[in-house]
């Protein structure tokens, strides 16, 4: 698997752990900035650090449970990596 179907099948993956729909957690995580966090009921998420990656934006956050113990730390991208022809 390459790498940046990787990332983004780690962001279905949190969307699966929060029980928020994979829409409404990138929009929600597409609106934060460096240091910002989203909490739910149960989650929180902290965007760690923002870069580029294969023309797209590659978030690097932090899920934390409800007692602030890390769950998972990964660079996520929030939609579906465009396909690539290689000649």
């Amino acid at each position: 698997m390459q790498l940046k179907n990787k990332y983004y099948k780690y962001f279905q993956e949190m969307s699966g752990i929060i029980g928020i729909s994979e829409i409404d957690l990138a929009e929600k995580i597409g609106n934060l900035h460096v240091g910002d966090k989203f909490e739910t009921q149960t989650h929180t998420i902290r965007v760690k650090k923002i870069s580029e990656s294969n023309g797209q934006v590659l978030y690097h956050v932090c899920l934390y449970d409800g007692t602030g113990k890390l769950i998972r730390n990964d660079p996520i991208f929030l939609s579906q990596p465009k396909r690539q022809k290689h000649m």
